[in-house]
């Protein structure tokens, strides 16, 4: 069943608000073992939640990590990740996760998949919190988890691309994706379906389903954004957007996360049309956000 629905309303602005009315975001994401080093992930996704219009952002990572990290995101505030032996210790992460004081999570981004990030990913799915968005490495960790993950104890959004898409399908026997429209919204809501959670299933034409069976097909965005750091920069973007609305007392979280398809298809749509329709850098797309946010806040 498709609803006539479309994106949520751009979160007000309380004209004598403080960062904190605002909705303050972590990001859990970033890896650094002998064969990979990724820190670009999370620190986009961190950007793009800023320039969304968050109060705060605080990454979790690696100490190592999280010094490069605040050296390129300074507005970013930092929690590193307890080791032992050179290893994330995974039940004092995920105390310390616990222990956040934010009002949406997005887990994943550059994370890598080992032994940590499966732990984290059921821990989040099973525990009460805020909203979380599990992203990239995230939705590998979820694939990658042996025993059948439990129903979420709080709101949840995945955002896989095809590719995340099948591997998640494979692992637990949801419908193969095409690019045909149809067989796309059939996937996202299975998937929707099987997790209580609302899907973001990425690529041209993006579609976001609800477990309800409803579904929303972005019409804006182009091949502009095929870039590397884009789904990071949507990530940060669907955190940022959930977390305002949760200040704000409004639990519609799929209303926020088509907002921010909507918002970040058409910053794509707006670097094509006045710089070029190739080389976009994902942290130039995360600058485009404060103005297409406001134009769509004006609408």
């Amino acid at each position: 069943a498709t609803s006539m629905i479309g994106p949520g309303a751009v979160p007000p602005r309380l004209h004598d608000g403080h960062k904190r009315d605002f909705g303050r975001i972590g990001v859990i994401g970033g890896c650094q073992t002998s064969t990979q080093h990724m820190l670009g992930a999370p620190v986009l996704a961190g950007r793009a939640a800023l320039r969304a219009g968050s109060g705060g952002v605080v990454l979790l990572m690696t100490q190592s990590l999280l010094q490069e990290a605040l050296v390129v995101l300074p507005e970013a505030t930092g929690l590193p990740l307890p080791q032992r032996n050179g290893e994330v210790d995974s039940a004092e992460a995920c105390s310390l996760v616990d222990g956040l004081d934010v009002d949406a999570v997005v887990v994943g981004p550059g994370l890598g998949v080992s032994p940590f990030a499966m732990h984290l990913v059921a821990h989040v799915l099973r525990t009460p919190g805020p909203p979380a968005v599990i992203d990239a490495d995230g939705l590998n960790a979820l694939a990658s988890c042996s025993d059948d993950p439990p129903v979420p104890s709080r709101s949840i959004v995945l955002t896989p691309h095809l590719g995340e898409y099948a591997t998640l399908a494979k692992r637990f026997v949801l419908p193969d994706v095409s690019n045909d429209q149809s067989a796309r919204r059939a996937a996202a809501t299975a998937l929707a379906k099987r997790f209580n959670a609302i899907v973001v299933l990425k690529g041209f034409g993006t579609v976001v389903a609800e477990p309800s069976g409803s579904t929303w097909v972005c019409e804006a965005g182009c091949n502009t954004l095929a870039v590397p750091g884009s789904g990071d920069v949507l990530s940060g973007l669907i955190g940022s957007l959930i977390g305002a609305q949760q200040r704000l007392g409004n639990s519609d979280d799929a209303s926020a996360v088509r907002l921010a398809v909507q918002v970040h298809a058409k910053a794509g749509d707006r670097y094509a049309a006045t710089v070029s329709r190739r080389g976009l850098l994902a942290r130039e797309l995360a600058d485009q956000l404060p103005s297409i946010l406001d134009e769509e806040a004006s609408t």
